[in-house]
């Protein structure tokens, strides 16, 4: 990993971050400061988290790798001691961490917001948020991975957005279908978005473990993938 890097990449990025971050959470004060967890669970985390992160690692995905290929400043970035795979592998580290930056500062506005809320908030109450919300970067690290794939792939922004984020896209789509058209619920078990289920995690059951296993290695996958291609494919450098 290049520290250099990581910090440009850092400085590249923050604002969009900050935004997707910032939202996600004024929406939690606004519902759970005025609704129990199991209420909040129904009314927020169906919807709007997944489809605030999806636009994140759509946008983002892309500049990573393609942008910079497509502008040329990776032929910069190359001309130093830096690998193809040492920079593939910053970006990718980059990515992660800041879902993981997300979902976290979301879980902790959560809680502040149910403990001060009239509802007040126990133990169960934080570990259901604590599942909601890294859940969600499971979730989060299989869409970014798909994403970072296709930015790795190709020279051009424009076919990693049209690839990656269209298969994203219709990824967060299926499931709304199925949600609201009880005719095409078929369709949820199309997308990867089934192993976060809301209504289970708020829930006593342990099958969340294997679904977020399930999320974590389709995207670690995702992740060597787009590593590994990058490394190896011809560049118009």
């Amino acid at each position: 990993m290049n520290k250099t890097l990581l910090k440009q990449t850092i400085k590249e990025n923050w604002v969009s971050l900050l935004i997707y971050t910032g939202v996600q959470m004024l929406l939690l004060f606004g519902i759970a400061g005025n609704a129990p967890i199991s209420a909040t669970g129904l009314a927020y985390y169906n919807i709007f988290p997944s489809l605030l992160m999806a636009i994140y690692v759509i946008t983002t995905g892309t500049k990573l790798i393609a942008s910079k290929v497509d502008s040329g400043s990776m032929a910069y970035i190359l001309s130093t001691p830096n690998t193809r795979k040492k920079v593939a592998i910053t970006q990718a580290v980059y990515f992660i961490s800041s879902l993981f930056i997300m979902f976290t500062l979301t879980a902790l506005t959560h809680i502040i917001a149910a403990a001060t809320s009239r509802f007040g908030i126990d133990g169960n109450g934080v570990f259901t948020i604590i599942k909601l919300n890294y859940g969600l970067f499971f979730l989060g690290v299989l869409f970014s991975g798909i994403t970072f794939f296709f930015s790795s792939l190709f020279n051009l922004s424009k076919h990693a957005t049209a690839l990656g984020g269209g298969i994203v896209g219709a990824f967060i789509l299926l499931p709304m279908v199925a949600m609201f058209n009880t005719d095409l619920s078929w369709l949820k078990y199309f997308t990867p978005s089934t192993f976060f289920n809301p209504t289970a995690l708020m829930g006593n059951g342990t099958a969340f473990i294997l679904n977020f296993i399930i999320l974590l290695v389709i995207g670690a996958v995702a992740y060597v993938g787009g590593v590994f291609v990058f490394n190896q494919r011809d560049l118009p450098l």
